[in-house]
């Protein structure tokens, strides 16, 4: 079984629908072997209809190199990823960020928009991931 990902302006990426009561959005996830999870963030938790107020806490805060944010969970999600034989279903329970929007600049609130959800090693540890940036090729295999 294999899921093909693509590039985008030099960045490796794999289309993901996140499923969760009926609504289904995300697409596509930046794989990020940094990233100790997966992460919805932002942009994608708005156009899934997520609210920090119907969520629960999953930890106090995420860290990465842009600093913290809150971290909050979706759980009993389903991760779908496209393969050459079937829909490749994972049962998972989902990290979402949530900047403080309400305190940063019109123009921070626009570049944290723009930020794509990360695809982290809780769900990439499960394959054999080949990624060639010369031939800007994206391979995620499992037997």
């Amino acid at each position: 079984m294999t899921i093909r990902g693509s590039f985008f302006a030099g960045a490796p990426y794999v289309n993901v629908k996140v499923r969760t009561d009926g609504v289904a959005g995300v697409d596509p996830m930046l794989v990020d072997t940094g990233a100790f999870c997966t992460l919805v963030l932002d942009r994608d938790a708005k156009a899934l209809g997520l609210s920090p107020h119907s969520l629960s806490s999953a930890s106090p805060s995420v860290i990465g190199v842009g600093g913290s944010v809150k971290c909050l969970l979706l759980p009993g999600v389903e991760l779908v990823m496209k393969s050459d034989q079937e829909d490749e279903v994972i049962p998972h329970n989902l990290s979402v960020a949530c900047h403080d929007l309400a305190h940063a600049s019109p123009a921070e609130q626009h570049r944290i928009m723009q930020l794509p959800s990360l695809l982290g090693r809780d769900i990439l540890k499960r394959y054999s991931v080949t990624c060639d940036f010369v031939k800007e090729t994206l391979l995620l295999a499992r037997d």
